[in-house]
């Protein structure tokens, strides 16, 4: 089974409210009512939360100088909503540099092996990923994170050794 996307999530809450909203009105239940509307709120409060440690996790995994690279990519992983995207940039990156080189086999499957390779996942991984991506970028997700970056690039960027002190 997927995983729900934020707005997939925020969607659910909704109907459960609206429906629970209706049969408290039905048996004319102010206290369901609002009981509704607290189990929705506290719903879209973890969301906030969820996403509010993603960021932090992203910016820590960028700018922390004493993580290893192990730990950037546990941390970049660690945000599912952007983690994705990020994929989804480095993924089209490669491709296109591999549309330009003549080479045997697909652009795009040589693309996610690249990107499998320098990342330890799977080729079906990456694929899956890919999607997801897409996914939230249809459903309105900012593409921010969506930055396209080849591998070498990615790893130029945030594979430094950690600053002992």
């Amino acid at each position: 089974m997927r995983r729900r996307t934020p707005l997939e999530r925020v969607r659910a809450a909704k109907e459960s409210r609206d429906a629970a909203i209706a049969v408290a009105r039905e048996k004319n239940d102010a206290a369901a009512e609002a009981a509704a509307l607290a189990e929705f709120y506290s719903a879209m409060a973890k969301e906030l939360k969820r996403a509010e440690k993603a960021k932090e996790d992203i910016e820590r995994a960028i700018y922390d100088p004493s993580l290893s690279w192990n730990q950037r990519l546990k941390l970049f992983k660690s945000a599912k909503d952007l983690w994705p995207r990020m994929v989804l940039g480095m993924y089209e990156a490669e491709l296109e540099a591999a549309q330009k080189e003549p080479n045997h086999g697909q652009p795009s499957d040589r693309a996610y092996q690249k990107v499998a390779k320098y990342l330890g996942l799977r080729e079906d991984h990456i694929q899956k990923l890919c999607n997801e991506g897409r996914l939230l970028l249809q459903q309105g997700m900012s593409a921010t994170p969506k930055e396209k970056m080849l591998m070498k690039e990615f790893v130029r960027k945030y594979y430094r050794p950690p600053r002992s002190e």
